[in-house]
């Protein structure tokens, strides 16, 4: 049975294939939450950009009623999963992808609130002031490397799977780059930017 290792911060249940899950990254919330979402009331539509921030920010927004844009199909389900309905998903997960969905809309008058990552690139933060659309933004979490919590023997290892840049850049930071006998795979295209 081929292993296959996890880097992220979930691991999915699979029968195919043995699952090693070694998250490489830990997410510390900034503090305090709440005055980071003190604003949000002043937007039409919050962007979201990850399950780790619907998890931090689920009370805030369970309690905003607005038009919610997700970066992607997984985001999304997390979303439904706290009770929000109002939500548009990009088809191409990634911020370039929020982009192309906005861009498709009649928008008047929209205000933009983001809650992100403080290593989140700067594409979005770029693109409104660029179309001068107000943009309420706040560094949610920090994300870190997180050490290995067991010994792995990579020549065993068939896949390594790789959720984030995050999660790349930790890998190669207690490991070096992968042996080539290992499948890579990559959550996305800027994940996949980032590992070449």
């Amino acid at each position: 049975m081929r292993r296959c290792m996890y880097t992220g911060l979930e691991a999915p249940n699979r029968t195919d294939a043995e699952v090693i899950h070694l998250p490489l990254i830990t997410i510390l919330p900034k503090a305090p939450i709440a005055s980071a979402f003190a604003r949000i009331n002043e937007a039409t539509h919050i962007i979201v950009t990850s399950k780790t921030t619907v998890a931090l920010a689920k009370e805030h927004f369970q309690n905003a009623e607005k038009i919610y844009i997700s970066v992607g199909s997984a985001t999304t389900a997390h979303l439904k999963a706290i009770g929000i309905k109002n939500i548009m998903t990009a088809k191409n997960e990634c911020q370039e992808g929020i982009i192309e969905l906005i861009e498709e809309l009649a928008l008047t008058n929209p205000t933009f609130f983001w809650p992100h990552s403080s290593l989140s690139r700067p594409i979005l933060s770029d693109y409104f002031k660029e179309k001068n659309y107000p943009l309420i933004e706040c560094h949610l979490y920090d994300t870190h490397f997180a050490a290995p919590q067991q010994r792995i023997d990579l020549a065993t290892i068939d896949e390594i799977h790789f959720t984030s840049p995050s999660c790349v850049h930790a890998f190669f930071h207690h490991f070096g780059p992968p042996p080539a006998h290992i499948s890579l795979h990559c959550k996305g295209s800027v994940t996949k930017t980032c590992l070449d």
